[in-house]
């Protein structure tokens, strides 16, 4: 009579925690889905896991081979959970702006305006508005919580050393053949370190902007205005006001903006 041989419960324990860490990995990598086509700028899904997102597991996991205690903590996934959170956010505004307005996601003059965004959703919106920022809000909270307890399964898992050191030779390979071979072979996307790069060179030359470093924009900004003048060497000419932006169409459809520019318009129809 032969005996089967049963797998360890080290064995067994082991096996889980690589599966769970895979997993922990795919759910992660759907964060950095969202990406935008090289030369159409459109919005695609990029089913490549994520070479910025491989960087930052192979640095855990050569920590947890150092440290693996500290790694396994609470507040490193916390941590973990909130900078990757950021990170989708940033990657899917930055999809998504050139389908939606037409042009690139640039950080220095969008930021600002945020608020002022939700401030027209709700002008516009009223009541919908709020309990649309309030489910966002939710579900911002949601997506980090769901992050952390991710963070926490995996952190854990790579704390075991044989888990770790698998973790390191996988992702390291797949990180060199990323960096040596053509971007239609390569294993890991770089969609998202490629969008890091833009908005920082678009930053340097906006910041020199406002600090007025660059003479011939601000020189022109600090010229005096043209003298005010009366309209009096139109000699009667008639003057048409043509809007064009809905913008111009709120005046009208404005009771206040109306009030306000009714006797500047009745003024003009007199000259």
């Amino acid at each position: 009579m032969t005996l089967a041989l049963r797998p360890s419960a080290t064995h067994r324990g082991l096996l889980r925690g690589a599966v769970g860490a895979c997993l922990g990995i795919l759910l992660l990598a759907a964060f950095f889905l969202p990406t935008r086509e090289p030369i159409t700028h459109g919005f695609i899904l990029e089913w490549r896991p994520s070479a910025e997102l491989a960087g930052l597991l192979l640095l855990i996991a050569m920590g947890a081979l150092a440290r693996p205690g500290w790694v396994a903590g609470r507040g490193p996934a916390l941590l973990l959970a909130l900078l990757v959170v950021a990170a989708a956010l940033l990657n899917l505004a930055d999809a998504l702006t050139p389908t939606l307005l037409g042009r690139d996601l640039n950080l220095h003059w969008d930021l600002p305006h945020l608020p002022s965004l939700f401030g027209l959703a709700h002008a516009a919106a009223g009541l919908w508005s709020i309990l649309a920022i309030a489910l966002i809000v939710i579900v911002l909270m949601l997506g980090i919580a769901a992050t952390y307890w991710v963070w926490r399964k995996l952190l854990v898992t790579l704390a075991d050393r044989r888990i770790a050191i698998g973790a390191v030779l996988l992702l390291g390979l797949s990180l060199n053949v990323t960096a040596f071979v053509r971007d239609e072979l390569r294993p890991l996307a770089t969609g998202f370190s490629d969008g890091i790069v833009r908005h920082a060179a678009a930053l340097q030359p906006a910041w020199r902007l406002q600090s007025g470093s660059d003479a011939p924009i601000p020189a022109a900004l600090t010229t005096p205005a043209p003298a005010r003048s009366d309209l009096v060497g139109l000699k009667r000419q008639d003057v048409y006001l043509v809007y064009i932006e809905s913008y111009g169409t709120t005046v009208f459809d404005t009771p206040e903006f109306r009030a306000a520019f009714r006797e500047p318009l009745r003024n003009s129809k007199r000259r």
